[in-house]
């Protein structure tokens, strides 16, 4: 992707917006789309579900017989 620098106004402006936002053309055709970087300094580290990991981890020990995706968009295509 090519950088394009903004002038100081604008980019005071985007500063601003905590969510995305659409950028329009003065006929106010959509152009483009500007989303802020996330601050992820206030996130929480997530941790998996141990329960489903070793339910998993149980299944493929087991040996037990999924469905390819042939398989499963074969049976999709047949629900109504």
């Amino acid at each position: 992707m090519s950088p394009v620098i903004v002038d100081v106004g604008l980019a005071g402006r985007l500063a601003n917006f905590g969510q995305p936002v659409d950028l329009c053309d003065p006929s106010g055709r959509v152009i483009g789309r500007f989303e802020p970087i996330s601050d992820i300094s206030q996130w929480e580290p997530v941790e998996p579900d141990l329960e489903n990991a070793n339910d998993l981890r149980r299944r493929f020990q087991s040996g037990e017989k999924g469905f390819s995706l042939t398989e499963v968009l074969e049976h999709l295509r047949k629900l109504p």
